[in-house]
């Protein structure tokens, strides 16, 4: 294919009929979240997902590439019609509860110091940006490297008895019954994703060997709980240079609080000192973080170029941008 947004889009939705034990991305719990499609550009995972496609059905050429009326296209249409017939052909367990349509966490109330446009921005640009996986996986990358296990939108659980703890046991269910986890299945997953080293292509292969899942509606309540009660706090802590924060514009402090879910920012200096003279464009000039994905790091510049625009024109500080970026 040449990568055309709407080839892209295609495949996507292909893919999503698909059962992961069939090779494609419908879970449990349902599909996958691909990022927005680019032209010329198959995203990272779009290729992974392929690359698993054609690796989990014998015969199809292994080279992530998707050629309209090609085996791979082929395939991918007979199995996306196999997904919706009769019991015992191809069908999945029944999907848990899902969380009702609007705002994210609706539950979590803002942090006290934060604006309500800005919060509920946040969590909404949070879950599209930190892409959540609903089930366990590690970010380990060598038989060297320090056990990573992590789940949901990365929430790291180290050590592994910490996958016991009631507040990790809440967002797992048993697929198929929905019945909440044992001790036993809980640390059975652990060890399961902790065995498993990643690479640049397996992200989905912790669906196969995992067979606990999430929650969503679970998930982005702990995400929304993170923010307010662990990293908003730890960002304010950690310079002066935050002192304002409760009256910057709301997309500086949506682009603060994203920043931080990644890290705290103590070796960006200068992108705090612009923060904290309310310099917002020079801010979107130094806020690039490397390890993060290009689409986010956009779209921070673009939350701190926004923030600029409604300094220089006067416009309430509430103001967001319509879309979420």
């Amino acid at each position: 294919m040449t990568n055309l947004p709407s080839d892209q889009d295609q495949v996507m939705n292909l893919l999503n009929l698909i059962p992961l034990d069939r090779g494609g991305t419908l879970m449990p719990e349902g599909p996958a979240t691909f990022e927005v499609p680019r032209a010329g550009i198959c995203q990272p995972f779009l290729h992974q997902s392929i690359l698993r496609f054609q690796r989990s059905n014998p015969g199809l050429a292994g080279d992530g590439c998707v050629d309209p009326g090609g085996a791979t296209w082929r395939t991918l249409e007979s199995l996306s019609r196999g997904k919706s017939g009769p019991a015992g052909s191809g069908g999945t367990n029944p999907a848990p509860p899902t969380p009702p349509p609007g705002p994210i966490a609706p539950a979590v109330a803002r942090p006290a110091k934060m604006r309500e446009s800005a919060w509920r921005y946040l969590l909404q640009f949070t879950k599209k940006h930190e892409g959540a996986v609903f089930n366990f996986y590690n970010n380990k990358l060598n038989e060297k490297a320090a056990q990573d296990v992590t789940c949901g939108v990365g929430f790291r659980i180290d050590p592994r008895g910490i996958a016991t703890k009631a507040w990790v046991k809440t967002m797992f269910y048993v697929p198929g019954s929905n019945a909440a986890p044992t001790d036993t299945e809980m640390l059975a997953d652990w060890d399961a994703a902790a065995a498993l080293i990643r690479t640049g292509s397996n992200l989905l292969e912790y669906g196969n060997v995992c067979k606990l899942r999430m929650y969503p509606d679970k998930v982005y309540n702990q995400m929304a709980l993170i923010l307010r009660d662990q990293k908003l706090p730890a960002l304010l802590g950690s310079s002066a240079d935050f002192n304002s924060f409760e009256n910057f514009p709301a997309a500086a402090q949506t682009f603060c609080l994203s920043f931080a879910y990644g890290r705290i920012p103590f070796d960006f200096p200068l992108m705090r000192a612009s923060i904290r003279d309310g310099r917002w464009a020079d801010a979107a000039k130094q806020c690039h973080q490397r390890g993060c994905s290009e689409l986010k790091n956009q779209a921070h510049a673009q939350l701190l170029l926004f923030a600029q625009g409604v300094v220089d024109k006067s416009l309430d500080f509430d103001a967001m941008p319509a879309l979420i970026l």
